[in-house]
């Protein structure tokens, strides 16, 4: 069942999206599981990026498996002072403020050089069914009662999905949140420079590219439970905290880190080297030409059993 947490959250939450997006087709139906079985017949092995893959790799009698995880470019997603990257978002004023589509761009970054509010942030898309970016918003509302310099940066591809829930807030809460939608991912990297906790709140799976990119970006990271997010344990990784994506768990891992933020971020600062090595390219491509030579070498002995 995938990325799901159980049998009751896939048939929920998953199954539901599935058929959304995929549909009941002939395809699905017929012609996927016959091309399905045609592709095992030529495949020595699978080189999974979450270990749930492996998993579904065996059910389908491919046990010849190996986890690599993800890499990320750390030259371009990398920690920045937040002033340079206001500088760099200045330099690029006019490409990318016809992409705000909640809030003033230019109120934002004037803020961000005098009272240097706390910045929650999202980056990634934002469709309702399993992305879950309203709880966000939902639990931002709260925030700003007892953390009342507090701001909420949300880039995303598809951003128009939570303008309801936007609209919805209290004059004085909506006026500390700036959307943009459909960011040029080329600019993307700066924008995480100026996020102080980057919130994951997915419903399905918080191990995606987004979180990676944050965590490398020195980023203070919250990520749902859910998916494969402790499959970077495997990598020595724990500089993230996981909260169950119900506005009560978010608020519990959130509001220690905003009382006390220079604490948190100090230990971030001790990880941060580290968590940058083990995501790295250059890192990365070594486990894949481990996974690959491990797996050679169990194919090899599978053929001299055989022979």
């Amino acid at each position: 069942y995938g990325h799901s947490i159980s049998i009751s959250h896939y048939f929920s939450k998953c199954l539901r999206h599935i058929l959304k997006n995929k549909g009941l087709t002939i395809y699905h139906l017929v012609m996927w599981p016959l091309l399905r079985e045609e592709v095992i017949k030529k495949v020595d092995g699978v080189l999974a990026t979450r270990s749930v893959y492996i998993e579904g790799c065996k059910l389908l009698g491919l046990e010849n498996c190996a986890y690599i995880g993800f890499g990320i470019d750390t030259d371009t997603f990398a920690p920045r002072p937040r002033n340079e990257a206001i500088k760099s978002l200045y330099n690029i004023r006019g490409d990318i403020i016809n992409k705000v589509i909640w809030g003033s761009f230019d109120d934002f970054c004037d803020e961000l050089l005098g009272k240097e509010p706390f910045v929650l942030g999202f980056v990634g898309a934002a469709r309702p069914s399993w992305k879950n970016v309203g709880l966000i918003i939902k639990v931002f509302n709260t925030v700003t009662k007892i953390f009342k310099e507090t701001s909420l940066l949300i880039i995303s591809r598809d951003a128009h999905f939570l303008l309801p829930l936007i609209s919805k807030l209290p004059k004085n809460v909506g006026k500390r949140v700036v959307i943009f939608n459909n960011m040029p991912h080329v600019y993307i990297p700066t924008f995480y420079n100026l996020i102080d906790v980057f919130i994951n709140p997915s419903l399905l799976d918080s191990l995606e590219i987004n979180t990676l990119e944050a965590l490398v970006s020195g980023n203070i990271v919250l990520a749902s439970n859910r998916g494969c997010i402790n499959d970077l344990k495997q990598l020595g990784i724990d500089s993230f905290k996981t909260f169950d994506p119900t506005p009560i768990s978010l608020l519990n891992a959130l509001i220690p880190i905003l009382r006390d933020p220079d604490s948190y971020k100090k230990e971030l600062l001790k990880q941060l080297d580290y968590v940058r090595s083990q995501l790295d390219l250059r890192t990365y491509g070594g486990r894949i030409i481990r996974a690959i030579e491990k797996l050679c070498c169990r194919d090899n002995v599978s053929k001299q059993r055989r022979l």
